[in-house]
């Protein structure tokens, strides 16, 4: 008896239990999969497996039962001649591990990498074994993605809209990037020759109050173009309305945190254009070998001096700038989709990312004086930190200052704010059909069903880092320096709350962090004031 259950024991473990049992055969399936990273993704719900998916010579292996019965098959494992049977209707796959050579239907086919067995885990190619089980494969290069699909997850289009379009966008006018929306414009009126775009700009510090306030009377866009953290407002007040495609297709063609940022209570509410977060820059003269970890920079005066100076800069008072850290710790801020619940912003992650500032400071890896915006910069162009954790919009002029000495990468183990720019279709809108289209056709979700990617034109033009999947398959975005950092950054960060109740939430971190980098407040206190602040404003 003992041997009949020590063998059960090794079978599964070879098979690789997923915390998670094989379900009933569902009318569309995405499995999404991140390489080194044991929760995946069914039908947008997390699921725990016990292995990560990994590759190898340019192949991602996947542990073997979580693939194999989320798509209905059944697994056995024969120990003697160590192979592994996937059964499915009337296809039978058999993989013997390090074997090139498997038979499917008792024929035998020739596979680039075989079954492997790693951590005691059966790992199995997804592609092939996808495919044979009649599913299809997609690579999202940005998030190191696999998507597994039962189902087309193509972006819908329909070429039959026509009428007139209104968009307001806060681009400006003679700017580079309105004269790119002019060729974005001129590009979607070729494809959609029934459509008549007509553009509207808005100075952008009124943009938002002005939708506010035109939308409900009538006199607003079909289209507004903006920040996400625009929509849980507008959405909250009935301004704009859900997108009307499916949430699992929109996770098949943009960054997940892309469309977790466009989505509030749990709808999906504009398409995302492209999105923006603080990276890691860094001085070469200081910088030998890459930091690898969070740690790193927590102890950066090790690895890292600085004569007369500082390792790290950022702009520590400033909840935004102190993201990285925030959630990299494990810190939070809502509880999910309950916006007046926002106890994750004093878990024990959010306490030690108060400690770590603390740290930071008192081993001279910041300065002994809470460092600014301006403070950080000045430092770190004039050769005095090791460090700057800034975003995109300053690569030009670091650039300028340090010249070849300045390189950019993603903050080890930090997960900072992302912002994501959006389209958002009015509730009032007048031709909501075209709109839709134009929203599709201006992220870049449309490639393939179209000669021109307006993503990649984006990027290419203006530096915008594309929120669609589909633009990295342009060599020239996938390797332009830039926007390979900061999209890599973007697909580990957070997107910031869109909910309304965040402007409390800024407000009472803003004036938090300087209290606790200058030893006024000890961590938890801070912790649990900032809690207590947020809650109170969020229920007047």
């Amino acid at each position: 008896m003992k041997k009949t259950l020590s063998m059960l024991v090794m079978v599964a473990l070879l098979l690789g239990f997923a915390t998670v049992l094989p379900t009933t055969a569902q009318t569309n399936k995405l499995l999404e999969l991140y390489i080194g990273d044991t929760t995946a993704y069914v039908n947008a719900a997390s699921v725990k497996l016990d292995s990560p998916p990994v590759i190898q010579n340019s192949r991602t292996l996947v542990p073997v039962r979580f693939i194999s019965e989320q798509m209905g098959a059944k697994v056995t494992w024969n120990d003697v001649k160590r192979q592994v049977t996937i059964a499915q209707g009337t296809k039978t796959i058999i993989l013997t591990i390090n074997s090139n050579k498997v038979l499917v239907n008792g024929k035998t086919v020739t596979i680039d990498v075989p079954a492997k067995i790693i951590n005691s885990r059966t790992m199995v190619p997804v592609r092939f074994v996808s495919e044979q089980l009649g599913y299809k494969v997609k690579w999202d290069p940005v998030s190191y993605r696999v998507l597994v699909s039962n189902f087309d997850t193509a972006m819908p289009v329909n070429k039959n809209v026509k009428g007139t379009i209104t968009v307001w966008h806060g681009w400006g006018l003679g700017t580079a990037e309105a004269d790119a929306l002019d060729k974005i414009i001129a590009e979607f009126q070729k494809a959609y020759p029934n459509v008549i775009v007509n553009q509207v700009p808005v100075d952008f510090n009124n943009l938002q109050n002005k939708f506010l306030t035109a939308a409900p009377q009538g006199q607003g866009p079909d289209i507004v173009i903006g920040p996400h953290d625009w929509l849980g407002q507008f959405a909250k007040a009935g301004l704009i309305d859900p997108i009307s495609i499916s949430e699992l297709v929109l996770r098949a063609n943009y960054l997940t945190t892309a469309v977790n940022g466009v989505s509030y209570a749990g709808k999906v509410y504009g398409l995302p254009e492209s999105v923006k977060s603080d990276a890691l820059f860094y001085n070469k003269d200081f910088v030998k070998t890459l930091p690898t970890s969070i740690n790193d920079l927590l102890n950066a005066h090790q690895k890292y001096p600085v004569p007369g100076g500082s390792p790290l800069v950022f702009n520590a008072g400033d909840f935004y700038h102190e993201s990285w850290l925030h959630f990299g710790m494990g810190g939070g801020v809502f509880n999910g989709t309950n916006y007046k619940d926002v106890s994750p912003i004093k878990n024990a992650g959010a306490v030690k990312a108060f400690q770590a500032l603390v740290d930071m400071k008192n081993k001279s890896v910041m300065p002994s004086s809470l460092p600014d915006y301006g403070t950080s910069m000045s430092l770190f162009t004039n050769n005095k930190a090791a460090f700057f954790i800034t975003g995109p919009w300053e690569y030009a002029n670091l650039k300028k200052a340090l010249g070849d000495k300045m390189g950019v990468m993603v903050i080890p183990g930090g997960k900072p704010f992302v912002t994501i720019e959006s389209t958002m279709l009015s509730k009032y809108a007048k031709n909501k059909p075209a709109a839709l289209e134009f929203m599709k056709f201006f992220t870049g979700a449309t490639l393939g069903q179209s000669n021109f990617d307006a993503a990649a034109y984006l990027g290419k033009q203006i530096g915008h880092v594309p929120a669609a999947v589909n633009a990295y398959s342009d060599t020239s975005i996938a390797n332009d320096p830039i926007i390979k950092v900061f999209s890599a950054q973007a697909a580990k960060g957070v997107p910031i709350p869109n909910a309304p109740e965040m402007a409390s939430v800024w407000s009472a971190m803003n004036q938090i962090l300087p209290t606790v980098y200058q030893g006024k407040l000890s961590p938890q206190e801070a912790a649990n004031q900032a809690y207590q602040q947020i809650t109170e404003q969020i229920g007047k």
